[in-house]
């Protein structure tokens, strides 16, 4: 089964890594054949190649929102020949779509579709008429949408016609793990982390909606905490001056874009998801610092609360301006408690494909003869 991926970013998050594991699983699920079709400006290209995975260049001119509006409305007509091509040349058995410029401009074309809804439909192209008509004919004939948390699913719900939502959760490889938290100490020296110090980690996209500052605000609140940041975004010229920063004199190290979040993760002790963005659906970082046995310290976003409720004691929520005590509360909540429990990519590999797999052919059955 051959799978395109059209993903339009120049920058890198948690939903454009989620499509690199998901590909990288389907590849070694078996049957599989995934291709990204991405920006040639976007990292993703060299992510890909370093994983092993077929990449080809394909601009669109990159996500849309709002600052982006005029650009796209512009060059709509070229952008929606270019993905189209695409897609004939390719000719994949399945295309799945994962941002809404994509199911704008493929909708109404013939194929077996699938979308992965990371947050809500997006409230602005909903109210638009013409935007609303579009999303709405490209999921009707999806041949199923899935959802990366049940959150998602019941905010999908009722919004757009088409099937209802699969639950298609994150996950981590599992032959990461163990490598990330044997690496733990080695990390920590390299990063100078002073002894006793509570080591915070932030991995996403550099952006305020993100939480980003609120988690450099906590680390320079207290000489006991350290924070090591790792992402892309607007944000990352800030940041410049703590790039590859000697933790035993910066409260801050930038990391810059890293191919192993897994590995900060567990070399933290606590990870920060202080995030406001409204269309957070469920961070793969959760997932990830979960799986090497990391709490996380979140805001109260209704992602972050949910994730509380599945996970207990390992996801602490603030219930208002984060401090010095919700850090405490977050790495003290877990002693004693059983370790979380979070799918493996193997796990959601096998879940898509057999949510593609046709039905098996009811047998007509032997007649009765009369009596």
């Amino acid at each position: 089964m051959r799978v395109l991926f059209p993903l339009q970013t120049h920058l890198v998050s948690g939903a454009e890594r989620y499509t690199l594991q998901l590909a990288a699983a389907l590849r070694d699920h078996g049957d599989v054949a995934p291709v990204i079709a991405t920006s040639p400006a976007s990292p993703l290209l060299a992510a890909a190649a370093a994983d092993g995975l077929p990449a080809v260049p394909l601009e669109l001119g990159g996500k849309l929102r709002r600052r982006t509006t005029a650009r796209h409305a512009l060059g709509w007509p070229a952008a929606r020949a270019r993905l189209r091509a695409a897609v004939r040349d390719h000719a994949p058995d399945v295309v799945v779509t994962q941002f809404a410029l994509e199911q704008l401009l493929l909708a109404g074309t013939p194929g077996r579709h699938v979308t992965i809804r990371h947050g809500p439909v997006p409230a602005p192209l909903l109210v638009f008429p013409p935007t609303r008509r579009l999303l709405a004919r490209y999921q009707a004939g999806c041949e199923r949408v899935f959802a990366v948390s049940e959150p998602v699913a019941r905010s999908v719900a009722g919004r757009l016609p088409g099937p209802a939502a699969v639950l298609l959760p994150g996950g981590v490889r599992t032959e990461h793990v163990a490598a990330a938290v044997a690496g733990r100490d080695r990390l920590r020296r390299e990063w100078n982390v002073p002894p006793g110090s509570t080591l915070l980690a932030y991995v996403g996209r550099l952006e305020r909606s993100k939480g980003l500052p609120q988690a450099l605000a906590l680390a320079r609140s207290s000489p006991a905490l350290r924070l090591v940041v790792a992402g892309d975004g607007t944000l990352a010229r800030e940041l410049e001056p703590y790039r590859d920063a000697d933790l035993s004199a910066s409260p801050v190290r930038h990391l810059g874009l890293v191919t192993r979040p897994l590995d900060v993760f567990a070399a933290a002790d606590l990870t920060v998801l202080l995030t406001r963005d409204p269309g957070e659906g469920r961070p793969l970082a959760l997932v990830e610092s979960l799986a090497v046995g990391t709490p996380v310290l979140g805001s109260a976003h209704p992602a972050i609360v949910a994730a509380r409720r599945e996970h207990g004691p390992w996801v602490h929520v603030a219930a208002g301006a984060v401090a010095l005590a919700d850090v405490r509360a977050a790495a003290a909540g877990v002693a004693g408690a059983a370790r979380a429990e979070v799918p493996s990519w193997a796990d959601v590999a096998s879940t898509f494909v057999e949510a593609l797999a046709p039905a098996p052919a009811r047998s007509p059955g032997r007649r009765r003869s009369p009596a």
